[in-house]
């Protein structure tokens, strides 16, 4: 619904602490206590840069939803491509969530070294507000399962163009 329910960090951000370090850091530590919000068989959705999480997700009993890669070929299968949309249709809310972070001025630049000891305070406090008083990017949750109901029947359809090519 687009609430924001927790934040962690701040993380050095280096090629070794990229999103999927962090995660498993956070997983593997119980950072916040993670581990009691998420439950057995929870579908994680995940973009490409958590790719690497994927293994130990599975070890902690999460299923995982990313988005597919090509490896080498030209463009998706059907039912590949169906899926990818439905999981990018899922993942948008915390990209929205993301942005909406960003419109605040101070998160859009660069953050001056000597305010890292306060950011912690300043990223809590500008989700708060964004909780209080920021609009929803979604309006009425419990249309969730029926649009849910509606993007899993779109990835189970075949285009009628896919058909018409397959005769």
């Amino acid at each position: 619904d687009g609430y924001i329910l927790c934040v962690m960090g701040p993380f050095l951000s280096d090629y070794k602490n990229n999103d999927a370090s962090i995660f498993k850091h956070c997983v593997y530590n119980n950072e916040q206590d993670i581990l009691n919000w998420l439950h057995d068989d929870d579908v994680l959705i995940l973009d490409r840069g958590f790719r690497d999480t994927v293994r130990a997700m599975k070890q902690f009993g999460f299923q995982v939803a990313m988005p597919s890669f090509l490896n080498g070929r030209k463009q998706f299968s059907l039912e590949e491509a169906n899926l990818n949309r439905c999981i990018t249709k899922v993942r948008w809310i915390v990209e929205s969530v993301n942005a909406q972070l960003k419109q605040w001025k101070y998160f859009s630049q660069t953050i001056p070294n000597s305010s890292l000891c306060f950011l912690c305070n300043y990223i809590d406090i500008t989700c708060a507000l964004i909780n209080a008083y920021g609009s929803r990017c979604v309006q009425d949750i419990h249309s969730g399962n029926e649009m849910a109901t509606q993007m899993l029947q779109k990835c189970q359809t075949t285009h009628p163009v896919q058909l018409r090519l397959l005769e």
